[in-house]
């Protein structure tokens, strides 16, 4: 599929392994699980050095887009609720759904800023990267080798990265767990439906029964641990501009 953000773009010099795309190698595969959950509509060429998207990235972003929107709205409207019928200093359900639909609002707010800017970042992380690479071909000298250089961001930007990637696996734990503990949450979409009995809490109804709850965990596990791959996306693509950044920045030391 031909991607959508097609601009050329300069490739570095096969010499220099201190590419941005090459010290972080593992950019590419953070960015797998946020594609395929559609988190994220951004792609990476590693052959070409740039960011892109597709059509189909693009779309699976504007489903998930709608989807959490939609949760959005809920949960807004859930805590709304709570805090007209019972307060908002004294209840603890309030304050946890505050808490919960305060982080949904942000990552819903992520969300719409890239649907509209998502171009325009592309573009200018790509025109980075450019310059960066030809600056370097036109002005540093053959012997030039950044790899024995201390570059103290950019191994913080690297481990910063790899503690992100580490940090949202646990999500859907976390989700599950939160869930199960207080599944009488307003905010949870099972709450809307009538309680079951006991005789009926393994029957196949629109009520609280076991499966139901079942389902609901299964979806907030996946939903909560695609909304984390937003501030995921969102480090990696801000780790990549001021990798680079800094980059520019150290040559311009070795005039």
């Amino acid at each position: 599929m031909s991607p959508l953000n097609s601009n050329p773009v300069v490739s570095c010099p096969p010499r220099n392994r201190h590419d941005v795309y090459e010290t972080v190698f593992y950019v590419h595969y953070a960015l797998i699980l946020p594609n395929m959950m559609g988190s994220t509509s951004i792609k990476i060429n590693i052959a070409e050095k740039r960011l892109y998207k597709t059509e189909h990235s693009s779309r699976k972003f504007m489903s998930f887009l709608y989807l959490q929107t939609a949760m959005n709205l809920f949960v807004g409207w859930r805590t709304i609720g709570i805090f007209f019928s019972k307060g908002a200093h004294h209840d603890f359900y309030f304050h946890m759904c505050y808490a919960i639909s305060f982080l949904l609002f942000m990552s819903n707010s992520c969300m719409w800023y890239a649907f509209f800017k998502i171009d325009e970042a592309i573009d200018i992380i790509n025109q980075t990267v450019a310059y960066s690479c030809k600056f370097e071909r036109k002005w540093m000298l053959k012997s030039y080798n950044p790899d024995v250089l201390a570059c103290t961001p950019g191994r913080f930007l690297d481990a910063a990265i790899i503690l992100s990637m580490c940090i949202v696996l646990f999500v859907p734990i976390l989700t599950a767990v939160h869930y199960f503990y207080l599944p009488d949450l307003p905010i949870f979409l099972p709450t809307v439906l009538p309680l079951a009995e006991k005789n009926e809490r393994w029957e196949f109804s629109l009520k609280q029964t076991n499966g139901v709850k079942l389902a609901f965990g299964c979806f907030g596990a996946w939903f909560w641990l695609a909304t984390a791959q937003i501030f995921h996306t969102n480090l990696i693509v801000l780790a990549i501009y001021t990798g680079e950044f800094k980059r520019v920045s150290k040559k311009d030391t070795y005039f």
